[in-house]
């Protein structure tokens, strides 16, 4: 395990499609380094610094997609927006009242979780060439809710989060809308953010599964469940590198701070 930050608020890591930075939260905005560390640089956008994370980029790998306040507004959580900027400091775009944010592989879709009115907790998928939305899942029932959506790698499915009232289950749709199905695990409490390993074969997260804390590679088969890390202290907020041989994710104790490990196995 390398350390990759040192101020004791790193967190959310995200890890840029080709593999040449990871993208991170700290105290007083967004931050990009490479994975190897050395230089970092602040990103700047029209958003209150405190109250954004990353939560993915662009498939170019030129653009972060940050969701958080915008600069003026309230506080409060229907106040939160999309924000896609770019790493050239060049003019970020705004999509209002969303979150958690995913583009697809292509670059022609993105997914997201509407709060305009409201928060609705529905994730829909947006055609960002004609402006064209559809339902892709949504809650079953009051007090449930639907988010965290992630593609696949080969954009033929999403993995989201299904918030039941009591706990978290991992879900598996097709972009189609067809094949909506629950991955079979035990309990488990995520916690943040998660990705697919390049082989769209698996899932990585961070949180409690079977009442045990690490870092989790998850099947979409739902078979050969492992945990890669130990579970002294929370990880949360996993990233997987684009070739699949290192993962970054956030761990704290004392401070907070993002570490890389390599990945081992199959």
């Amino acid at each position: 395990v390398r350390r990759l930050t040192f101020t004791g608020h790193g967190a959310v890591p995200c890890w840029s499609p080709d593999g040449r930075y990871i993208a991170y939260r700290d105290k007083d905005g967004i931050y990009v380094t490479s994975p190897e560390g050395g230089a970092v640089r602040k990103l700047a956008g029209p958003w209150v610094d405190e109250d954004v994370v990353p939560w993915g980029w662009t498939p170019d790998s030129r653009e972060v997609l940050v969701h958080g306040r915008a600069a003026g507004r309230a506080a409060g959580s229907m106040e939160s927006c999309i924000f896609r900027a770019p790493l050239d400091d060049s003019t970020c775009v705004i999509i209002e009242n969303a979150c958690f944010a995913a583009m697809s592989p292509d670059g022609k879709t993105l997914a997201f979780v509407s709060l305009k009115p409201e928060p609705d907790w529905v994730i829909w998928l947006l055609d960002l060439a004609t402006g064209a939305r559809r339902k892709l899942a949504g809650p079953r029932g009051a007090g449930t809710a639907t988010y965290k959506p992630k593609w696949s790698p080969d954009g033929r499915r999403l993995t989201y989060i299904r918030w039941t009232g009591h706990g978290h289950e991992l879900w598996l749709i097709g972009e189609d809308g067809r094949d909506d199905h629950r991955i079979e695990t035990g309990p488990i409490a995520l916690a943040g953010q998660y990705a697919w390993t390049p082989d769209g074969k698996a899932v990585m997260i961070g949180g409690d599964l079977h009442g045990i804390w690490g870092i989790w590679r998850i099947p979409v088969s739902g078979r050969g469940i492992r945990r890669f890390t130990a579970a002294s202290e929370e990880q949360a907020h996993v990233g997987v590198a684009p070739d699949g041989k290192r993962f970054a994710f956030q761990t704290s104790q004392d401070i907070s701070r993002i570490a890389v490990i390599g990945l081992q196995g199959d």
